[in-house]
C-alpha cells in the first residue's frame, strides 16, 4: 500500500504544441493538481489525528507508569537531566568540569532512587510470599486437626474408617451415640432396656423357645417393672428435696 508521502511524489510530465494547446493543457494541469491536493488533504489531516492519538496514548501511559513505578520515575528524570545537561554543553552555557559534576549528581541521585524503588519491591514481593506461605501453613494444621477430631469421634463410636460401608458406620455411630445418652440419661436407659427386654422376648415367642403363655405372663411383669421404674424416677426429684437417704442395711435389720 502507497504512503501518504509516496503519492505526494507522484511526478506529472506533459508535451505540448501550439500555444493554445499549452495553455489549455496548463489549465488543466493546475485543475488537476488542485484536485489532487484536495482529495490528499483529509487523508493527511486523519494521518495527523492518528498521529496525535498515538502520541496522546504514549504519554498518558508513560505518566501512569511514572505515578506506580518509582524505578521507571527515576529513569525518566535522569533522562531528562541529561538531555538537558547535553544542551547546555553543546550550547556552551555551562563548563566541562560543570557538566561532568552535574551529570554525576544526577546519575548518583537518580540511580540511588531506582535501587532503592528495585529493592522495596524485592521486600514487598517477599513478604507476599510470606503471607502466602503463613496461610497455607494456618489452613494445612486447620485440616490435620479437623482430621485428627474426627479419627477420635470415629475410634469413640466404632466407625470403620476403611470399609467404605457407610451404612454400618452409621449404624456405629447411632449405638455408641445411644451408649453415651444412656450413661447420662436415667430415663434413656430405663426405655433402652425395656425395649432389649421386649425384643428378645419376641425373639423367643417367634423361634419357639417359650409358649404363648410364658410369653405373656413374662410381657406383664416387665411392663409392671417398666413402670415401676418410671414411677421411682419421677419420685427421685422429690426425694433429693426432702434430703431422702436409702436406709442402711443394718438400720433395714
Amino acid at each position: 500500500m502507497a504512503s501518504i508521502e509516496t503519492i505526494r511524489r507522484i511526478r506529472v510530465q506533459q508535451v505540448s504544441e501550439g500555444a493554445d494547446a499549452v495553455r489549455r493543457d496548463l489549465r488543466g494541469l493546475v485543475e488537476g493538481q488542485e484536485q489532487v491536493a484536495a482529495a490528499a488533504d483529509p487523508v493527511s489531516v486523519a494521518t495527523d489525528l492518528a498521529s496525535r492519538r498515538q502520541l496522546s496514548a504514549a504519554t498518558a501511559y508513560d505518566r501512569l507508569r511514572r505515578s506506580v513505578d518509582d524505578s521507571f520515575k527515576a529513569q525518566q528524570a535522569l533522562e531528562r537531566g541529561m538531555a538537558t545537561a547535553n544542551r547546555a554543553l553543546q550550547q556552551g552555557a555551562t563548563e566541562t568540569s560543570g557538566y561532568e559534576r552535574t551529570v554525576a549528581l544526577l546519575q548518583a541521585r537518580y540511580s540511588g532512587a531506582a535501587a532503592e524503588a528495585a529493592r522495596f519491591e524485592a521486600a514487598q514481593r517477599s513478604a507476599a510470599r510470606a503471607t502466602i506461605a503463613a496461610r497455607e501453613a494456618t489452613e494445612s494444621a486447620a485440616r490435620s486437626t479437623a482430621a485428627q477430631f474426627q479419627g477420635s469421634l470415629n475410634s469413640r463410636f466404632n466407625i470403620g474408617a476403611s470399609n467404605g460401608d457407610r451404612e454400618a458406620d452409621f449404624l456405629a455411630a447411632a449405638a455408641g451415640a445411644d451408649r453415651l445418652r444412656a450413661k447420662l440419661d436415667p430415663l434413656f436407659a430405663v426405655q433402652q432396656a425395656y425395649r432389649t427386654d421386649l425384643m428378645e422376648m419376641k425373639g423367643a415367642l417367634a423361634a419357639g423357645i417359650i409358649s404363648e403363655d410364658a410369653y405373656t405372663a413374662a410381657l406383664g411383669r416387665r411392663k409392671g417393672a417398666f413402670a415401676e421404674q418410671i414411677a421411682d424416677l419421677g419420685r427421685r426429684p422429690a426425694r433429693r428435696q426432702q434430703g431422702w437417704r436409702p436406709a442402711s442395711a443394718s438400720s433395714a435389720v
